[in-house]
């Protein structure tokens, strides 16, 4: 498994300071991609990998205090177009508000899947408020897809981004450091046997991540 190359092809809209194309660079500098003032949610960014994947990991980077309640994964195949994409919902993960950590901790959230296609489609439900979020906003400040690439194809629309294989973790891409019990720490949910795809919280993990 490797991280998967991708470029955002679409988003409902941003903070012209925080477009979604920032989200396909991965560096310490990266300021990622913010909703706008204000916003009517949900909110959507949609990403292109490279070629058809078998993807077994997502992981999202939260901004520290621009939290969504709740982030909806969907899988599309190959398409000739967006418009002609045809998603299934994968689950929706759930974000801590932060509180415990004063909004000076990120989270890094890992998803664990196991779904073919070529798009990903995120969608973010309304923001947790806080006293430090004022234009109640959400923001993620980085994407990470892994697993492997299954046919060969050339990405058809947006910025295509070129990962390190050897390190897969996001945490490594941001240099993170972690601090034990202050900031450091895992949840485990598991995935609900209900036929329901409504009802189900995909398996993950988080860790808080000082920034």
């Amino acid at each position: 498994m490797a991280k998967l190359s991708y470029g955002v092809v679409a988003s409902s809209g941003c903070d012209p300071e925080f477009p979604a194309s920032e989200l396909n660079v991965h560096s310490p500098q990266t300021r990622g991609w913010q909703t706008s003032r204000f916003c009517e949610y949900p909110q959507e960014v949609t990403i292109e990998l490279a070629r058809p994947a078998t993807i077994s990991q997502v992981q999202l980077l939260s901004h520290q205090h621009k939290i969504a309640t709740r982030v909806e994964i969907f899988i599309g195949p190959r398409a000739a177009n967006l418009d002609d994409v045809l998603w299934t919902r994968l689950g929706y993960l759930s974000l801590d508000p932060n509180e415990r950590s004063q909004y000076k901790a990120r989270e890094l959230k890992s998803v664990y899947v196991n779904a073919r296609g070529q798009y990903l489609k995120l969608i973010m439900h309304r923001c947790h408020v806080n006293q430090a979020n004022l234009f109640n906003q959400v923001g993620i400040i980085a994407l990470n897809v892994i697993g492997h690439f299954t046919e060969i194809k050339n990405l058809s629309r947006g910025a295509c981004i070129s990962h390190d294989d050897r390190v897969d973790d996001l945490a490594f891409d941001f240099n993170v450091q972690t601090k034990p019990f202050s900031i450091f720490f895992f949840i485990i949910y598991d995935l609900g046997r209900s036929t329901d795809c409504q009802a189900n919280t995909i398996p993950s993990r988080s860790k808080k991540c000082c920034h």
